[in-house]
C-alpha cells in the first residue's frame, strides 16, 4: 500500500509529517491523510513531488499503489515516466 510504503520511507529518510508537507508544500495534515489507508492516490504532479521528497521514483510510489508490479517496472523501464506526465491544455489566443 503507498501509505505504508510513503511512511516507512519517510522514517528511513529521518523526516516528520511536518518536514514531509514542507517539502511538498502541503500541511502536516495533507502528510497524514496520504499515510492513512484510505487516502486518494495523489494527483501526477503531487506524485513527483512526493518522489523527489522521499528520493524515490515515481515508479516505487506507483509499485506501491498497486497500479504497477515489479514486472511492469522492469519491462517498460523509462517509459514508467510517461505514465505520469501531464501535458498542460493548450489555450486559444
Amino acid at each position: 500500500m503507498i501509505a505504508s510504503y510513503m511512511k516507512a520511507r519517510r522514517n528511513e529518510l529521518g523526516l516528520t509529517q511536518e518536514d514531509l508537507g514542507a517539502a511538498i508544500e502541503r500541511e502536516q495534515k495533507y502528510v497524514s491523510r496520504l499515510e492513512s489507508v484510505s487516502a486518494r492516490f495523489p494527483e501526477p504532479e503531487m506524485l513527483r513531488r512526493l518522489a523527489v521528497a522521499l528520493q524515490c521514483r515515481p515508479a516505487d510510489l506507483l509499485i506501491a499503489a498497486g497500479y504497477l508490479d515489479a514486472d511492469d517496472d522492469e519491462r517498460f523501464g523509462a517509459l514508467h515516466l510517461s505514465l505520469i506526465h501531464i501535458s498542460e491544455p493548450t489555450r486559444p489566443y
